[in-house]
Parts: C-alpha cells; structure tokens; sequence
C-alpha cells in the first residue's frame, strides 16, 4: 500500500553525503563491486577522490605519489586482480591473497582455509572416497614437493569437493550408500587382520614341530620373531627368512645363548 506523497526509497534517492560516510566503512574490494551496481552509484563514487585517496592510503597501505598521474580509483583499479579475493571479495587483509593454482582463483588466508576449497591428496582419495586411479585422471590435479620424503616424488592433491562428488556418483552407478560401503571396508579389514593372526600362528607352529623334530628348544631371539612376522631378509631382493635360515641360527647359537621355553 502506498501513502500520498511517498517517496520511492532506492539507492538513488539517498544523499551523496550518507552514502559517502557509508562506503567510508566498507571494504575496498566491496566499494568496487558497489560502484559496479548502476550508473549513478558509478558517477557519484568514482568522482569522489578523498574516498578513493583514503582508503588506498589507509586500507590498502599504498601511498600515491605525488608526480603520478594516476587518479586514487584507476591506482585501486589496477591492484583488483592481484589484491582481491575472488570468495569474499575483500582486498584490505593482512597478507597478500594466495594465487591458487589448482582452483585458479586469488584467495585470501581465511578462504583458502574453508572447506570449499580444501585439498586432498591421492592416497585420502583413495582410501576415505572409495576411488581409484582411472576415477581421478578426470580431475584437476596439481603437483606438491613431499614433505615427508624430500627425494621422493611429488604429491598428487585434489580439490575435495570434486573428489566428494566423483565419489557419490560412483556409488550411485554401482548402487551402494557410503555407510554400506563403509561397513565393507570395516570388513576387509578385519578379514585381513584375522588372516595375518592366522599366518603368525601358522608359522610359529611350524617352526617350533621342525625345532622339536631336530632336538631343538625355541628361543625368543631377533631372527625367530622376523621370520614369524614374515620379515624380509633381503628387502631390496624381496627375500624373505625361511625356517632353515632359523634352524641354521638355532645350531649355531644353541649352546651360547639363554634358552627360553614358552
């Protein structure tokens, strides 16, 4: 309902001094994106050199030269694509903005931290989203050096969000929800530590029946417990300690070393 005589309230209609006093307290990044709204915003903010003047000086910490020639809002201009966030748009922050190469965007510290454009690398992918190589070769990927393995090779991060997403449509295709998947992989696991229980038994039973057919009393030594766990006596060569490399040793140093029997 409109009253006689009202006043349509709009940008427009409000006074270049409140709006001035206004912009005095926003952002320079959101200045700019105000002044791109209408034409009238445009001519009254743009013509106001003091707005401009101060909030390089004192929001940007630039200081304009007196012998230059460029006017306080082409000089702003010119710092919009190295100075401000493509997320929130600010362009007065502590630290210059981070250039993302993977996301290739200008993200300020906070940004860069958020969930939106967190980063995984390809093992995460792998383990916690269910997806192997031929899934993330239709990702964007950029390179990392290996904090953990200087010489190693680099690191392979992903865009979680695009790892998350490449996810549920593979599971939606194979028709299985996240937590089933979940409780499969719970699963293998438990088979997998049931049958390396299983092996370390197999194997100390075997060799205390060849120790006791040779005369033999187990000891609790380096060597029996590397060969019960399956440990490598060549690990480049990928050979593995064989129950005669462990009777050899128990003829060798039977009469030298404390006999333990379990």
């Amino acid at each position: 309902m409109e009253f006689p005589g009202e006043r349509e309230l709009n940008l427009d209609n409000v006074p270049n001094e409140v709006l001035r006093r206004v912009m005095s307290y926003l952002d320079v990044g959101h200045i700019v994106s105000v002044a791109q709204t209408n034409r009238a915003l445009r001519s009254v903010l743009v013509n106001d050199r003091t707005l401009w003047l101060s909030r390089l000086q004192e929001g940007l910490k630039v200081q304009l030269r007196r012998q230059s020639r460029h006017e306080p809002f082409c000089e702003i201009m010119r710092h919009v694509k190295k100075r401000r966030c493509s997320d929130c748009l600010e362009m007065e922050m502590g630290r210059r903005p981070f250039v993302d190469l993977l996301f290739r965007r200008v993200l300020c510290e906070k940004c860069q931290k958020g969930s939106k454009y967190a980063l995984v690398n390809a093992s995460t992918a792998k383990k916690n989203y269910f997806l192997n190589e031929d899934d993330l070769l239709s990702l964007k990927t950029m390179s990392m050096a290996n904090p953990h393995h200087k010489s190693g090779s680099p690191m392979r991060l992903y865009s979680r969000e695009q790892v998350r997403k490449a996810s549920e449509d593979k599971l939606k295709i194979l028709g299985v929800s996240r937590e089933e998947r979940l409780r499969q992989q719970d699963q293998r696991r438990l088979r997998g530590v049931e049958a390396y229980r299983r092996g370390l038994q197999g194997r100390k039973r075997e060799l205390l029946r060849v120790l006791h057919a040779q005369g033999l009393v187990y000891l609790r030594c380096r060597l029996a417990r590397s060969f019960i766990r399956g440990g490598w006596r060549n690990k480049r060569d990928r050979i593995r300690w064989t129950i005669e490399d462990v009777v050899a040793h128990f003829h060798e140093k039977h009469e030298v070393e404390v006999i333990e029997v379990e």
